[in-house]
């Protein structure tokens, strides 16, 4: 509902190197029209806006999912309601047809998963029963047949279990693992690997864990990793450009509850830990979202002092700079995301005393790296990777690395080799991108894509079977 411009950078609290400085605060917007309005999740749009998921209570203290539009300059474009489908959302994602899809938990307490179109009309929803009360969609990421997989958790101690559910693009069911885990959080994150399975980051006998998965769900690794003394947890997961898997969340101090840490680490894709880094000196804090940045630096998104944090890390978890955004013991962050221009968006609540309510806040910050900067060379430099799946039916995924920014033009060849389609021509950083082609207006049949960038041109075949 509101929206302020302001131009004062976060309050940096470790001293960076040279040129690396916390980004400004562009301007923040303001959600209150109940009791209690909470958001727990953000994502950028595919016009550069962002869309807010969370919560939000009304005066007779029913509750209901929570969803809303921004534009880039933090205007409010509608706002959503789903509390027939959804008690909260924990987690949205913005899918390629420029709609989005959530997961939170069910007024049933079990899994939701709710599908709308780019207005925010439902398309379609699913309650996922568990069979054990108090389940809860945690995370979910899109996969190459526009469906998703959704990580719900069980944190009750006496049936503590991890789901790991896989929808197709109409919302049928085509398959849920399970895992057990002996933890008490309920939390996670889940991320689709560029081979077609799923990354899972959770707790396991209170530490922290990565669960690797084909595209079944089948299990291929897992690893566990911190102190067995004392207890981490996983919020937030990336993958870098080499292939590494970046970890984000929390550890428990010795002290005991409302003492955590800032826990982070970095593993192999075979799922050997690199480095794993605790921050004392932070705490009492957690991370809850990592990104890697162009220049291969980490930055962290958390919350200190019921106050938005960011931190950036060089590639071995060092800290460059931390700051803080908001007040002290008035603001609490709960979501993070990058935008094309390297900016940031975070997503939360601030409380207000007067009327002992909470409203949900939003900060949009600049650009994270400064010019001079340089960024960072994939040693791979310029690369077509092979699209998955191939074969395919309902849609696959087209990868590249890109050693330089420029122009990139994706276009798809027949076995003739007559141009059918163009389906990517824009500007594009440093780094790893993937664009999805769709098979609707496709007959079948083996076809051939390119990608130009600059001089170069890299090709790969893909077969079509309908």
């Amino acid at each position: 509902m509101k929206r302020i411009l302001v131009g004062l950078v976060g309050c940096c609290l470790v001293a960076g190197i040279l040129n690396a400085q916390p980004p400004d605060t562009l301007w923040t917007y303001t959600y209150a029209s109940s009791i209690t309005d909470e958001a727990y999740a953000i994502a950028p749009t595919s016009d550069g806006g962002f869309v807010v998921g969370g919560m939000g209570r009304a005066p007779d203290s029913t509750n209901g999912a929570l969803l809303i539009r921004l534009d880039n300059d933090g205007h409010e474009l509608w706002v959503r309601r789903f509390p027939q489908f959804s008690y909260e959302i924990r987690s949205v994602i913005t899918m390629e047809d420029g709609g989005f899809a959530m997961t939170g938990e069910c007024p049933m307490f079990d899994i939701s998963v709710v599908r709308t179109d780019s207005a925010g009309v439902v398309q379609w929803s699913r309650c996922i029963p568990t069979s054990l009360y108090g389940a809860q969609g945690w995370s979910i990421a899109k996969t190459a047949d526009g469906g998703v997989a959704v990580l719900g958790v069980h944190s009750v101690v006496a049936y503590p279990t991890i789901f790991l559910v896989r929808l197709a693009a109409n919302g049928d069911s085509l398959w849920t693992q399970t895992f057990a885990s002996p933890a008490s959080y309920k939390e996670g994150a889940v991320l689709t690997t560029s081979d077609g399975g799923f990354l899972v980051g959770t707790s396991f006998f209170e530490q922290a864990n990565v669960i690797k998965t084909d595209s079944a769900g089948t299990v291929q690794w897992t690893t566990t990793f911190g102190l067995s003394t004392l207890e981490e947890s996983i919020k937030g997961i990336d993958v870098a450009i080499n292939g590494d898997y970046l970890v984000a969340g929390t550890q428990l101090r010795p002290q005991g509850w409302f003492t955590y840490n800032p826990y982070a680490a970095r593993l192999t894709p075979s799922g050997d830990t690199l480095w794993t880094r605790v921050y004392p000196d932070l705490g009492p804090a957690w991370f809850y979202s990592v990104h890697e940045l162009p220049n291969g630096n980490i930055l962290f998104g958390g919350s200190v002092g019921s106050s938005f944090l960011l931190v950036e890390c060089d590639p071995d978890g060092n800290i460059v700079w931390t700051a803080l955004y908001g007040t002290p013991q008035i603001e609490h962050g709960y979501a993070m995301c990058l935008v094309a221009d390297d900016g940031v968006a975070m997503a939360g609540y601030r409380r207000t005393i007067a009327s002992n309510s909470e409203d949900i806040w939003v900060v949009r910050a600049g650009p994270v790296l400064e010019a001079s900067e340089n960024p960072l060379v994939p040693p791979l430099g310029f690369q077509l990777l092979s699209n998955y799946p191939n074969p395919f039916n309902g849609s696959t995924f087209i990868s590249f690395l890109i050693d330089r920014p420029g122009l990139v033009n994706l276009s798809i060849y027949n076995i003739n080799g007559r141009l059918v389609d163009q389906i990517h021509q824009t500007a594009q950083s440093i780094g790893y991108h993937q664009v999805t082609l769709n098979n609707t207006y496709l007959p079948s049949g083996c076809y051939f894509y390119t990608v130009q960038h600059s001089d170069r041109t890299l090709t790969g075949k893909m077969i079509l079977l309908k």
